[in-house]
């Protein structure tokens, strides 16, 4: 929302602009970007096409961690403006509620996507930018590339996941968080910060976001496999 006040001085008309709780676009520096493990998420099979980490989100963020959100409710989300990119979107930013689902989009696009219309002024736009940006971002093609497989039997070091992830963007610190599923504790998401722009680049996170995303994992984890839907 943004006031604005018009005062008038001199034959002239001045015009002054207010932002209401840094809520004004383009009040940010950077993206979150989160992803998430099926495997350690799932509560009931998912479609096959859903075999590597997929978004939560990329939500436009301040240095200090902070971040707006419902920016701007003129707005509203609407499922017919993505109709051109669904499959690939629900490949790269699956809605657990299941494959037909718009609610997780509806919800990203209202709280986070409406504060960064600055730079993706559209649905398509914010949401091909997704998609472009978790191919980029192979995080499940580079655990591979280290040996580091999904098993649900088979425990890793958990300081072995960060080497890996380096590998594809070196010196840059991954933010891996945990949760317990199976009984095991197990990998369950992968932040980086990006760089506020059309085209957003991985960066190295300002240290107050890395203070604030503290890793939850034990020295062992597991990277459950995935359970698919019967293909039958």
């Amino acid at each position: 929302s943004v006031w604005i006040v018009f005062v008038k001085m001199n034959k002239f008309t001045i015009v002054l602009l207010f932002c209401l709780v840094a809520v004004c676009l383009g009040q940010y520096q950077l993206f979150l970007y989160e992803s998430r493990w099926p495997g350690s998420y799932q509560t009931s099979p998912i479609p096959s096409y859903v075999d590597t980490f997929t978004l939560h989100g990329i939500w436009p963020n301040d240095d200090n961690a902070s971040y707006p959100s419902y920016c701007d409710n003129n707005y509203p989300f609407n499922a017919n403006q993505i109709n051109s990119i669904l499959q690939p979107l629900r490949v790269a930013w699956y809605d657990f509620d299941g494959p037909n689902s718009t609610q997780l989009w509806s919800h990203e696009w209202d709280k986070h996507g409406t504060c960064a219309l600055n730079l993706f002024p559209t649905e398509l736009d914010y949401f091909t930018m997704a998609i472009n940006t978790h191919t980029a971002i192979n995080i499940s093609g580079l655990l591979a590339n280290a040996g580091i497989v999904p098993s649900k039997d088979t425990s890793y070091e958990y300081s072995d996941f960060t080497p890996a992830l380096q590998k594809g963007f070196p010196g840059i610190t991954p933010m891996i968080g945990c949760t317990t599923a199976y009984n095991k504790e197990v990998v369950y998401t992968v932040v980086y910060c990006l760089t506020a722009s059309t085209t957003p680049q991985v960066f190295q996170c300002p240290e107050a976001i890395l203070e604030e995303n503290k890793t939850n994992c034990p020295s062992k984890i597991y990277y459950p496999t995935i359970d698919f839907e019967s293909s039958e």
